[in-house]
């Protein structure tokens, strides 16, 4: 179980979520330049969200269950910029940040706090291109320090990551691509504490017509 997570349990006591969600935004163009402007606050009653429950008995067993946070507010923005430097090269990065709050005005743990996106889009020739794509993700910290004193593995952390994406046109109908996902080869694993791959290779052609 430990390579895997901790392992899962239902909550049969469990209410329905509601939510309503409102957002403002704007998007600027300006020669080159490309901006997206926003900004939401999204209202919840009975959030479900994953909690650790301790299980007890003769070792130590935590797994992951759902529970409802009677109200929360996930208030933030999300922007971006883009720029057209010539006609085959376009930069470009991006801002998340989310203030998740319960009814007490606690931070909601484990979830998204802050999101920072760039990369370039590399065209040189109508038949072939390259995408360089990266981020760094960072949570609301989760107190599990108890749990990696046991050889778990570790839930969601910040971390930095890169992936890479190259396509040709080899035919009007067909296309060949590569990829490298997870360049930096990070330790990422999902909020559950299930680890996500390493550095990948892939490939492959589509067809379309």
């Amino acid at each position: 179980l430990g390579a895997f997570g901790y392992g899962e349990s239902g909550n049969q006591a469990l209410s329905p979520e509601k939510s309503a969600s409102t957002e403002i935004g704007a998007a600027i163009t300006s020669g080159p330049v490309e901006v997206q402007l926003s900004g939401f606050a999204n209202f919840y009653q009975d959030l479900i969200n994953p909690v650790m429950q301790f299980t007890g008995g003769s070792s130590v067993t935590f797994i992951w269950t759902y529970a409802n946070i009677h109200r929360a507010v996930f208030a933030g923005t999300e922007d971006s910029v883009k720029v057209h430097l010539t006609d085959w090269l376009s930069p470009y990065a991006s801002f998340t940040w989310i203030s998740a709050k319960d009814q007490d005005g606690n931070d909601i743990a484990g979830r998204l706090r802050t999101k920072f996106g760039f990369g370039v889009e590399f065209n040189p020739e109508k038949q072939w291109s390259l995408n360089a794509d990266g981020r760094y993700v960072d949570r609301y910290p989760l107190p599990t320090a108890e749990l990696n004193d046991f050889g778990m593995p570790p839930t969601a952390v910040p971390y930095w990551n890169l992936d890479l994406k190259a396509k040709y046109a080899i035919s009007e109908h067909l296309r060949g691509y590569a990829t490298v996902d997870n360049v930096l080869n990070s330790q990422i694993a999902t909020y559950q504490a299930i680890p996500l791959p390493g550095r990948t290779f892939g490939g492959g052609l589509e067809a379309a017509f």
